[in-house]
């Protein structure tokens, strides 16, 4: 299990190892909770409003099509810097909201932010924590752009990519969006791997290069001691 100082070396991963390929056993074991995870229902509805779906490194194609597309942030320098990191990383977890409509009335429902930020940073907690207990890096990026058209063109390519898996868990027929975080899954590498703030990906698109590490900051309030004084 990870303990205390594990997490106080802890970083944002920014940049992946392409040659390194975690083993499938680890894979499960930072996925296999998000089934099992506390959960917030939305519209009192049993099937869940958010799906996480795997990408791997046969999905290649797909990566660079959504960092491209999805990914990336306007700095204030004017670049384009995309989170080519998803690119890179041979695991990838993204997080989608799914539509939602009335059962009388089939009307397309809003969803509720709150409640989905809410379980897609569950969901995130429980991915970086399994994935640190065992050693694997994992870099999330939440800055996302996209148009109504691309989000369409995201429904079909990822209901032909996972047919099956979709029409088992899901009666829905569209995304509406990506929610929340996406997370790299692999081994990070260093800021020290390149002297330029931003670096031109193999793809052409360009990126930042570092790596943020892990701050300790006061979000824990709490008396010197903890337990009662008999212990």
């Amino acid at each position: 299990m990870a303990n205390n100082e594990i997490w106080k070396t802890r970083f944002t991963a920014r940049q992946f190892d392409t040659s390194y390929l975690p083993k499938t056993e680890d894979i499960l074991h930072i996925c296999e909770p998000l089934n099992y995870m506390p959960y917030q229902v939305i519209n009192d509805q049993t099937e869940p409003d958010l799906f996480w779906i795997l990408l791997k490194p046969e999905d290649f194609d797909l990566k660079v099509w959504l960092v491209e597309n999805f990914f990336y942030s306007l700095e204030k320098d004017g670049i384009k810097s995309h989170f080519t990191a998803l690119i890179d990383a041979p695991f990838v977890l993204i997080c989608l909201d799914i539509e939602r409509r009335d059962p009388k009335t089939q009307r397309i429902l809003n969803a509720e932010r709150d409640i989905l930020v809410r379980n897609s940073g569950v969901a995130t907690g429980i991915i970086i924590s399994q994935a640190i207990e065992i050693g694997i890096d994992v870099g999330q990026f939440a800055c996302i752009q996209h148009s109504k058209e691309k989000i369409k063109e995201l429904s079909k390519i990822v209901k032909k990519r996972f047919k099956k898996e979709w029409e088992y868990i899901t009666s829905r027929k569209s995304i509406c969006s990506i929610k929340g975080l996406s997370i790299g899954i692999g081994l990070g590498r260093g800021i020290e791997s390149y002297d330029e703030d931003y670096h031109t990906h193999s793809t052409g698109m360009t990126f930042y290069k570092g790596k943020t590490f892990n701050r300790n900051q006061p979000f824990l309030i709490m008396t010197e001691s903890i337990g009662s004084k008999n212990e």
